[in-house]
């Protein structure tokens, strides 16, 4: 039975999605105002890819080879908990030498995992740390959502425990606040399509011997990526700008848009698009985790010295390569 590393789609996903929101995180560094200010923020729609191919993956290799709850847990932590840790850590050193502080309580958080109930230390040491609290509870909540989605309308179901948690938080007012409004109940819509998504995949292969048209980008129609980004982004755009409740239900256009510009892009870019964001997913991970802790040094030791169009760039290949560095350190001690 074939791997979850065949499926070159998903692969090319994940690694498109971490290019992207690395480099909005470079891109906000340079405070641009308006539209352009606007444009760079939807590289953040990159989580919603990630979320959705990870239920893909998770799934797909759990029809594979099933694993009990507590081995599952075990490799999972081993994976994500583990290379965390040690990204805290450093982060850590740095904060120790940049500020000579050391925010014990904010360490304690991340390692301990409890920050993912606080509104103010679910994004301290690393904003964009609060995925990791999502996906975590993703990972606690693994038997339930399996439970789930072997229903006959389980993804129906998922859909609207995720509109009922948009609601909920909306008309509290939460949506500003990450232990709310990232919770895993908010994207629980987004892993159960990838979950959806990898049964159909199985079932072509195991049935058919070959994986359905859909896994192949060539055999999506050029136009209705077209549309997905228009009326994507377009229905996004329109929401935020409402604002109140509506702001809440954005991620389901904002998924849409992002997605279609992915396979647009994949599609124009052919061989090449393929062989690079393939090749960047074999350590998207460790690049997430990594890549603003290497803005962070560069920036502090190049401020006055080199100009910013200098130094942002590299800042860029220069987190590309620790995270390739620290993605084969992980290999080697088998944590990964």
């Amino acid at each position: 039975m074939p791997t979850i590393n065949r499926i070159q789609l998903i692969n090319n996903l994940k690694g498109y999605a971490i290019f992207t929101i690395a480099l909005m995180h470079l891109l906000m560094n340079c405070h641009f105002n308006g539209s352009l200010g606007q444009a760079i923020m939807l590289g953040g729609g990159g989580v919603h890819v990630f979320i959705l191919c990870s239920g893909f993956g998770l799934f797909y290799s759990y029809l594979n080879r099933p694993l009990s709850y507590t081995s599952f847990l075990r490799r999972r932590f081993l994976k994500v908990y583990f290379p965390y840790f040690f990204a805290v850590l450093l982060w850590t050193l740095w904060i120790l030498f940049s500020t000579s502080s050391f925010p014990l309580t904010a360490i304690s958080s991340h390692i301990f995992l409890w920050k993912m109930f606080s509104p103010y230390y679910d994004t301290s040491i690393c904003g964009h740390y609060w995925f990791i609290s999502t996906i975590i509870q993703f990972y606690l909540a693994w038997p339930v959502i399996v439970k789930l989605m072997s229903l006959k309308h389980g993804f129906v179901i998922s859909v609207f425990v995720s509109l009922a948690w948009n609601l909920f938080v909306g008309i509290i007012g939460a949506e500003d606040l990450r232990p709310l409004g990232s919770c895993f109940l908010q994207y629980l819509w987004e892993f159960c399509l990838g979950i959806l998504l990898a049964k159909k995949c199985h079932e072509a292969q195991s049935t058919r011997g070959f994986f359905p048209k859909w896994v192949y980008a060539n055999n999506i129609k050029w136009h209705w990526c077209i549309v997905g980004v228009i009326v994507g982004w377009g229905l996004m755009g329109f929401m935020t700008k409402m604002g109140g409740v509506l702001k809440c239900f954005n991620d389901y256009p904002s998924l849409l848009g992002y997605l279609s510009c992915a396979i647009l892009v994949y599609k124009i870019g052919r061989n090449c698009a393929e062989r690079l964001f393939c090749w960047i997913n074999g350590f998207s991970y460790e690049l997430y985790l990594i890549h603003s802790l290497v803005y962070s040094i560069v920036l502090f030791f190049s401020q006055g010295i080199i100009p910013l169009y200098i130094s942002l760039p590299l800042a860029f290949f220069g987190a590309f390569a620790v995270a390739y560095v620290y993605s084969s350190v992980l290999k080697i001690t088998k944590m990964k």
